[in-house]
């Protein structure tokens, strides 16, 4: 992997070398390829739950059509 230095900045003090390389994933708005609904989920609580019929996560307090198997005791 080469790395291009695309800004070289010297003051007084310091050096600063800025590089641009590839970026990864888009970030927090995408889960295994599908987006966050409003692009934030920001209510203390929410959990993000998958909407088949938006095809993407919403944030929500009220979780609807949700199981959870907490397996045999």
């Amino acid at each position: 992997m080469s790395t291009d230095i695309s800004v070289i900045q010297i003051t007084p003090n310091s050096l600063t070398a800025t590089t641009v390389g590839a970026q990864g994933p888009a970030g927090p708005n995408t889960i295994l390829g599908k987006s966050v609904v409003d692009g934030t989920v920001s209510d203390d609580g929410s959990i993000l739950v998958y909407s088949g019929s938006l095809s993407k996560w919403e944030g929500t307090l009220q979780p609807r059509n949700l199981t959870i198997d907490c397996g045999n005791f």
